[in-house]
């Protein structure tokens, strides 16, 4: 095991850096409401895109005093940066290898989930965590919260979970979980920050992908307008004007443009609702040269199994997939994560929402049995971010 002192001596000594950083610029900026070992006494499994950036968040809560022997990560096959795994790996921060697994023949949904069951119940086991430790779980898509609730609340009173992603909100609904959760997907910060960069990230793979500032008109059709969908919208609006025509679909009328889409009709369909926005049934009716891109979790927006299946082959995590004419990008995951070195999303950006995770992570540090705690709520996390993207 290495201790925490020696875990930072290490990173210090050589740590890899992205960019010019080694760790979270904001961390600095916050230091005066966390104290260096405000995570000490926490055990964190987390569910997380392993990249840059989350490397970044991992080492500052180390440097808050979280032990990486009470840590514990899984990321998911089409964001995983493999460089950066190892680099992770390096470090003597865990990273279960299932985060680069990946076969095209299933649902990554129904692979991930088996994944994250045998990930919580091996950790849980090799960590030993005492019936009264805290844990945390940092979650985005909402499978390891929901599988901690279903497996560890009973056993252990003090679990905690953060969730970041509106996906991950919606899957709770549908259930009842048995501890509580910081919910941050809403927070205001988030969707101010957040989306614009997602839409940009998006904008920039669809001018790689299609050259849309150079194609001839083409119809698009955006399904979900939420705060995500409807970034999108809006830039396409602004880069493209009245180069291509833009309509949206989504299930709140007063956000749609239309009763009910007809997918034949367009040559581009971005999917942004974070469920199943088009079945196989409609494949074969798609326009010829049609293009499907997703913008949310997983691979469930163009029931992409199926169409991977259709294809009579199987395919790699970003591979472009073919079929009756029309082209599935990134194997139907979000189309902002490539596996490439380089981010989609600049660091010095996408900062604000990883600082906002460890601020929500540190407001769960300390329960209320627990001495001084750290009060934190969303309306003074905005502020403090506020304050950074100035």
């Amino acid at each position: 095991m290495i201790s925490s002192i020696m875990h930072k001596l290490l990173i210090k000594k050589s740590a890899v850096q992205y960019g010019n950083y080694s760790t979270l610029p904001a961390l600095q900026d916050i230091k005066d409401i966390i104290s260096d070992k405000h995570l000490t006494d926490v055990y964190l499994l987390g569910c997380q895109h392993i990249l840059p950036s989350t490397h970044l968040m991992i080492r500052s809560m180390i440097s808050l005093g979280l032990d990486p022997h009470k840590l514990a990560l899984i990321g998911k096959c089409y964001s995983t940066n493999k460089t950066v795994m190892q680099n992770m790996l390096d470090e003597g921060i865990f990273v279960c290898n299932s985060s680069v697994k990946f076969n095209s023949n299933l649902s990554f949904d129904e692979q991930f989930h088996q994944s994250v069951n045998l990930f919580l119940q091996t950790q849980i086991q090799r960590m030993q965590p005492k019936k009264d430790s805290t844990i945390i779980i940092l979650d985005d898509g909402g499978e390891l919260i929901t599988c901690a609730s279903q497996n560890l609340a009973k056993t252990y009173p003090n679990i905690f979970g953060v969730e970041q992603t509106a996906s991950g909100s919606h899957k709770f609904l549908k259930t009842t979980l048995n501890f509580p959760v910081n919910n941050v997907a809403l927070s205001k910060t988030k969707l101010e920050f957040e989306s614009p960069l997602i839409a940009k990230a998006t904008t920039d793979v669809l001018e790689e992908k299609t050259s849309l500032s150079a194609a001839a008109h083409k119809e698009i059709l955006l399904i979900g307008k939420g705060s995500i969908g409807g970034a999108i919208y809006d830039r396409i609006k602004l880069i493209y004007k009245n180069q291509h025509n833009i309509v949206a679909y989504d299930a709140a009328n007063e956000k749609s443009q239309m009763l009910y889409p007809d997918f034949s009709k367009f040559d581009l369909i971005i999917g942004a609702t974070g469920t199943q926005s088009m079945s196989s049934h409609y494949f074969a009716f798609l326009k010829k040269n049609s293009v499907l891109a997703s913008v949310s979790s997983a691979d469930r927006e163009f029931d992409a199994v199926n169409f991977r299946k259709l294809s009579g082959k199987e395919w790699k995590t970003h591979d472009d997939v073919f079929y009756n004419g029309a082209c599935l990008l990134n194997c139907g995951f979000p189309i902002n994560f490539t596996g490439a070195p380089k981010v989609s999303v600049p660091l010095a950006k996408i900062q604000l929402v990883c600082t906002l995770l460890l601020l929500a992570v540190c407001e769960l540090a300390c329960p209320p049995a627990k001495t001084s705690p750290l009060k934190l709520n969303e309306d003074k996390i905005d502020v403090i971010l506020h304050k950074l993207a100035a």
